[in-house]
């Protein structure tokens, strides 16, 4: 196995998870995910070359045209393709994952499965690709402009103001859907009227998931982020979720 690994792919599609399990299996490998913010390109220039891995979130489809066409870009330069929470993913929706690279993988990289488990199993990952030059991606990410980002901090979470989750989801839907706007990841940790306890809210270009906060987070924040989005339209729509 080559000693170096770069994970790319769109922001939630589980990169740094599967970074964290995969180095607790192989430590002896150097794995790095290039995230969306060009300051964490750093150690990737110092590299000539390594595998590149496209991490995929194959638990739903691709409902952004802008996300898609910038897939097909990291996808055009990877070695091979990571299909990840594949234990997660209805049958319906890795079909339709697996008709998507039929179509847009024109090299038939070489897929595995990640099941988004803790652990990656030890067998099969010695062998997935090639190092190649890196050249090519830095290029991309050199041209690529940088993502808007936003972060909204509402202070201790034991005293934070309550929101109303219904109607933040409304809010964060129709920035997308109605609005246009290019939010591709929003990440947050708020108490709700909703619930007793905290809840942690993980969007993504594909999907909205809500579940029970971790007991370690003690801020109640959100951060956004995406190609484009009104960051005043927003402030205004999420403060009056809290109502």
């Amino acid at each position: 196995m080559s000693d170096s690994i770069v994970l790319v792919g769109l922001p939630g599609a589980g990169k740094k998870r599967f970074q964290r399990a995969f180095c607790q299996t192989f430590p002896q490998v150097t794995v790095e995910s290039v995230g969306s913010k060009h300051c964490a390109d750093a150690s990737l220039h110092l590299r000539s070359e390594s595998q590149i891995w496209c991490v995929i979130d194959c638990r739903s489809p691709l409902l952004s045209t802008t996300a898609e066409a910038y897939l097909k870009t990291l996808l055009a330069e990877s070695t091979a393709v990571v299909l990840s929470f594949v234990s997660e993913a209805e049958l319906s929706m890795q079909v339709y994952w697996q008709n998507w690279l039929k179509k847009n993988d024109s090299k038939q990289l070489p897929r595995k499965r990640w099941q988004g488990l803790e652990l990656v199993d030890k067998t099969g990952w010695q062998s997935v690709s090639q190092p190649v030059s890196l050249v090519s991606l830095k290029a991309i990410r050199q041209e690529q402009k940088p993502f808007q980002t936003h972060s909204m901090a509402f202070g201790d979470l034991s005293t934070s103001k309550r929101f109303h989750l219904e109607h933040l989801l409304m809010v964060l839907d129709a920035a997308k859907n109605n609005l246009a706007m290019d939010l591709w990841r929003v990440k947050g940790c708020l108490f709700t009227y909703d619930y007793d306890h905290p809840v942690a809210i993980e969007m993504t270009p594909s999907r909205c998931d809500v579940f029970a906060a971790d007991s370690e987070s003690d801020q109640a924040f959100l951060e956004l982020l995406g190609p484009q989005f009104d960051q005043a339209w927003l402030d205004q729509a999420i403060g009056a979720c809290q109502l």
